[in-house]
């Protein structure tokens, strides 16, 4: 007889429950290529995690005179055949939405290509979208992956029917993340809107190849290839009534996702900090007061003792992660059995469970305390020695100038496990078990980037330098360990 989750003490309430929803509006030029019917796929077995606000059918340059809601529909409709199964696997107030609520959502804009749309009535896209900006004062992020041109149409709508101050309160609330510009509507709202916060790699229009985006599985993106190949993909995941819905890559798999990847609340990024990094990539304003975000570089040490630093390494490093997450969502959609799947652990630090950010104040030369040891591991109760615990230094979202990550002072990690020279997401230096003690080094010393204080210090609102240590918890004994994280922000005051 298959357990219940409470005949052996497993809490299904100390699961992440997440109060707080990032809301998502996507737009998607689905059956331009699978990769948009792949991205949905993954998107829907993370939707607990989000409010969807709505799901768009739009044209792109690749998709000019037509949109294929009734593609999107059918993959809901997919989902509605195991959410039974996925609502076993999560905290109970963190179920999944409906398939009714979310065939609701599914619409379209205009089947034209780019601003052809602003002269044309408001489409029913960019009527929905116009309504989930107005109905609610919570940031709404616009997740695009194709054309525009429904986003172009609802700001010009509101510019034409609102007051300036109205206008201004609605643009406030938009978050935009577009793979790329894919219709001539991205750069014209950049410049006629330019206080809309809006992620998206800038190049030469189709100069994909220059792409952060890519990271998440082209070829010349580094990292392990071996869970983004055709075969892998037939084994693991094109599995179950959904997994059925997931089609073979034609170029690469998921260029789209990154979008959301972004979003998941797995206690690695946070959604107002581009910089942070996260499976999504990370990325920085392009002037400083800008609104507008675009690639930046990471550098990760390669097994064979290499380094690599480009913008899809900021992607590309969490490859292996974001995979094995995703086997195991997909492992929920096929069982209702809480024992026959696997589930990610709760880190805990010094009391404090994510997904948000731990920050501390701290001076040059403190030891500092990280305790890990109340995270709980779901699939064991009350026995965290089935999990491993590394934590590491970020370098690179404390940079606030490009003179790169080995100008960072770097912070001193002790553990009680030893340490790795690297680890699966190419940092160094990399201390394991649940407890460390870190050592503030001393960024006083003058000339620490070679260059006056006031061109380094980072414009954060904080006092002086932020070091960013990741503790990352994951399984020992599974076939696809999953991962989760807490980010620790250590706000070392300089005087």
């Amino acid at each position: 007889m298959a357990k219940t989750p409470s005949s052996n003490g497993t809490d299904l309430t100390r699961l992440p429950s997440f109060p707080s929803k990032p809301r998502v509006f996507i737009l998607s030029d689905i059956e331009n290529e699978p990769d948009d019917q792949e991205s949905l796929v993954r998107y829907l077995l993370y939707a607990n995690e989000f409010e969807t606000c709505g799901i768009c059918a739009v044209t792109s340059a690749w998709l000019p005179t037509r949109t294929a809601p009734e593609t999107m529909r059918k993959i809901v409709k997919a989902y509605g055949e195991v959410v039974g199964n996925l609502n076993k696997h999560v905290h109970p107030e963190a179920q999944y939405p409906t398939e009714e609520s979310l065939m609701a959502l599914v619409t379209s804009g205009a089947p034209v290509y780019g601003k052809e749309a602003l002269s044309l009535p408001l489409s029913e896209g960019a009527r929905m979208l116009v309504d989930r900006v107005e109905e609610s004062t919570e940031p709404l992020w616009v997740i695009s992956w194709g054309g525009t041109n429904v986003l172009a149409e609802a700001l010009q709508h509101i510019r034409a029917t609102k007051p300036t101050a109205e206008e201004a309160a609605l643009h406030s609330r938009l978050r935009v993340y577009t793979i790329s510009d894919q219709d001539d509507t991205g750069e014209w709202i950049r410049n006629t809107f330019p206080a809309v916060s809006y992620i998206c790699s800038i190049h030469g229009f189709g100069a994909f190849d220059m792409s952060a985006w890519q990271g998440i599985s082209h070829p010349n993106s580094g990292g392990d290839f071996s869970k983004v190949t055709q075969s892998w993909l037939q084994a693991h995941i094109q599995k179950g009534l959904l997994g059925a819905f997931y089609p073979t890559p034609m170029h690469i798999m998921e260029g789209d996702t990154p979008t959301f990847l972004y979003l998941i609340q797995n206690g690695l990024g946070h959604p107002e900090r581009p910089d942070f990094g996260s499976w999504g990539g990370r990325y920085r304003a392009i002037n400083v007061g800008s609104a507008h975000y675009a690639d930046v570089v990471d550098t990760v040490l390669n097994a064979d003792g290499t380094k690599r630093t480009d913008s899809k390494v900021t992607i590309s490093r969490w490859r292996d992660h974001f995979q094995n997450d995703f086997v195991n969502r997909m492992s929920w959609a096929l069982t209702p059995d809480f024992w026959a799947a696997r589930h990610p652990p709760v880190p805990m630090v010094n009391g404090h469970q994510g997904p948000g950010f731990l920050i501390r104040k701290v001076v040059c030369g403190d030891v500092v305390t990280l305790d890990a040891s109340e995270t709980y591991d779901p699939d064991h109760p009350g026995d965290i020695s089935h999990l491993e615990f590394q934590w590491y230094q970020y370098l690179e979202p404390t940079i606030s100038h490009p003179i790169g990550a080995e100008a960072v002072p770097r912070c001193t990690i002790r553990g009680p496990g030893g340490s790795l020279a690297i680890n699966d997401a190419g940092f160094e230096s990399v201390s394991l078990g649940p407890t460390v003690e870190l050592t503030i080094p001393d960024a006083k010393k003058p000339g620490v980037f070679g260059l006056p204080a006031h061109h380094w210090l980072p414009y954060t609102g904080v006092t002086g330098m932020e070091y960013h240590i990741i503790l990352q918890v994951s399984q020992k004994d599974a076939e696809f360990p999953v991962r989760r994280y807490l980010r620790v922000i250590l706000d070392a005051g300089v005087s």
